[in-house]
């Protein structure tokens, strides 16, 4: 590089008396997750009766999955939707009026975590 600071999604790092002679590249990436695999959602679906034992649960991506997408994708942020499934979600939901895409979202939400849990 010639110097200058060519990161896309990037933040100029200075230090704190504003010396621009450190300059770093720092990607962001902030990813929108579907349903994972942590072993607090197992415990969830077996509290909801949806789940036993320790089997994965449904459709859900693996810790692995996620971290591998997120560092394949880090530089392609400020944001990256992890998984086949959600982004197909997110095509179907962005047709839709806005207030139907919310409402489909909240009656989702609430379905997942189960009665008067919303």
């Amino acid at each position: 590089m010639d110097g200058e600071n060519h990161c896309d999604t990037a933040q100029l790092i200075e230090d704190r008396g504003g010396d621009r002679r450190h300059r770093s590249c720092v990607d962001v990436l902030g990813l929108i997750l579907g349903k994972t695999d942590p072993p607090a959602l197992r415990r969830l679906e077996r509290d909801l009766g949806t789940a036993t034992g320790d089997a994965p649960p449904t459709n859900a991506a693996t810790v692995d999955d996620v971290i591998a997408e997120a560092f394949e994708n880090l530089g392609n942020g400020p944001t990256h939707v992890v998984g086949e499934t959600m982004r197909a979600g997110m095509q179907m939901l962005t047709s839709l009026p806005r207030n139907d895409a919310a409402q489909l979202m909240m009656a989702a939400s609430a379905a997942s975590m189960g009665p008067g849990k919303n």
